[in-house]
């Protein structure tokens, strides 16, 4: 096969593409890759931002850092959302800020459930070693 194709056979049939090294230039700009709209995933992610603002009023007060997830993940979707309708690339770095404050709240609500899960399950060993001592 010629390498110099840009579409080869490979070992099961299937077509691939062939790269040259000068194509993995990680510090290249990029100005003909596409943006696909993806609306479903919007949608889909409003209600997971939506339902994280919920679980964090019900596990109230350790779900408030939970509430906040829900809020930064609804403005990042807002930004993308943006990003995508005028392809304005401040609106995109922008969400990926809010998804990055929203991933930094999660974390905050998992150490603070995770240390409260950590206590009650210690106070339930020692209440079970008291009651057959």
């Amino acid at each position: 096969m010629n390498p110099e194709n840009q579409n080869e056979q490979g070992a099961t049939g299937d077509s691939m593409t062939r790269f040259d090294s000068a194509d993995l230039n990680p510090y290249e700009t990029r100005t003909d890759i596409s943006v696909s709209r993806p609306t479903k995933t919007y949608g889909l992610s409003k209600f997971a931002g939506i339902m994280t603002i919920v679980g964090g009023i019900i596990y109230c007060p350790f779900g408030i850092p939970l509430v906040f997830t829900g809020i930064y993940m609804l403005q990042a979707i807002g930004y993308a959302e943006e990003h995508t309708r005028t392809g304005n690339p401040d609106a995109a770095v922008r969400s990926m800020q809010e998804f990055d404050r929203a991933g930094k709240a999660a974390a905050i609500f998992f150490m603070i459930f995770g240390a409260f899960m950590v206590l009650l399950i210690g106070f339930y060993v020692f209440i079970f070693a008291i009651g057959f001592s």
